[in-house]
């Protein structure tokens, strides 16, 4: 990666965050009554957070009988729920506990792809609660 594609990217991550903050503080609002509104935002939340996690991830061989394999990037938030986003199929999961949220999890990529669980393999990274992700995350979960 050269110098101005390192420059073009940090402005993005710039953007990205402080956008994120500003949803959060309600300076942005979404008209919740346009179901175009909320896609779009939705949208830009989602492209952002690929952009900076998906960007860097190598995918790697499925393990064992798994014929399919998820991203999830989620954050386990101080008073104990797991909350999360799929980057490789388009939707969120929250869960009150890891063993809940990973049940959720493949619950979602089984009706999502009409495969069976057993032949479900989910990746999911965790990130730090305070991150841009996390962020991202909670922004995407009240959109």
């Amino acid at each position: 990666m050269d110098e101005e594609e390192r420059e073009t990217e940090a402005a993005e991550n710039a953007r990205l965050a402080e956008f994120a903050e500003r949803f959060e503080a309600g300076d942005i609002e979404i008209d919740t009554a346009s179901v175009s509104h909320v896609q779009l935002a939705r949208q830009e939340v989602f492209e952002a957070l690929w952009h900076i996690f998906m960007e860097d991830w190598e995918e790697k061989p499925s393990e064992g009988i798994a014929t399919r394999e998820d991203v999830l990037v989620a954050y386990e938030a101080e008073d104990g729920p797991v909350i999360g986003v799929f980057m490789t199929l388009p939707g969120v999961v929250a869960a009150d506990d890891m063993a809940d949220f990973d049940e959720r999890a493949r619950e979602f990529v089984v009706q999502q792809t009409g495969v069976t669980s057993e032949k479900v393999q989910v990746s999911m990274h965790l990130v730090q609660a305070d991150s841009v992700e996390a962020t991202l995350i909670r922004v995407m979960h009240l959109l």
